[in-house]
């Protein structure tokens, strides 16, 4: 799990590297965006842009949150991950203002540990897939750049198994089910 100390020396390796690119490169052929918005609830969530035509770009992305004490025990932890693709179109030109449609696909992975008072845990997990398309526009200034955008996307949300520290396990099952709503884009991005 990722705690304070060890946020911030990702974001700062983030950031260093970000300013250290060579900004004298004459095409950019890479991205990293980072989501904003999300970085003040410290969840890390980025994706690495590269450049496969003059008009797409293919994008590994992915999100990690740990939090503790969610709930009222004060002794759980829930961690929150996802691996994910999308690809980008980008009608005007990669790396340059104008729309973008970009469908994408996230696998995440849902965590829970919560312990009782009398030392007893219990751990749930479940596993999402998501499919879904945005629309928006982006915003390049040099090697920086912002992107807005909407679209729609569907969830299916996996069984959720339970485990306690006695090895007992159940799964739930009456969770299983296809969910659809608004995806949105918001990032900051440096390309080179």
């Amino acid at each position: 799990m990722i705690n304070k100390l060890s946020y911030k020396k990702i974001l700062g390796l983030v950031v260093c590297l970000t300013i250290s690119m060579p900004l004298f490169a004459s095409e950019n052929r890479f991205d990293i965006r980072v989501s904003p918005v999300l970085l003040f609830v410290k969840v890390v969530d980025a994706e690495v842009n590269i450049k496969i035509s003059d008009h797409f770009t293919v994008a590994p992305m992915g999100t990690y949150w740990g939090a503790s004490n969610l709930l009222d025990s004060g002794n759980d932890k829930f961690s929150l991950t996802n691996f994910g693709a999308r690809l980008y179109w980008h009608p005007s030109g990669v790396f340059k203002d104008g729309f973008y449609v970009s469908p994408f696909y996230k696998y995440w992975k849902l965590t829970a540990t919560t312990v009782n008072s009398f030392g007893n845990s219990a751990t749930g997990s479940e596993n999402i897939s998501q499919v879904g398309a945005t629309a928006g526009y982006l915003w390049q200034w040099d090697n920086f750049n912002t992107n807005i955008g909407l679209g729609y996307s569907v969830l299916n949300l996996g069984d959720i198994t339970v485990k306690d520290n006695l090895g007992n396990q159940t799964t739930v099952s009456s969770f299983s089910s296809v969910k659809g709503g608004v995806a949105a884009d918001l990032s900051i991005g440096y390309a080179f």
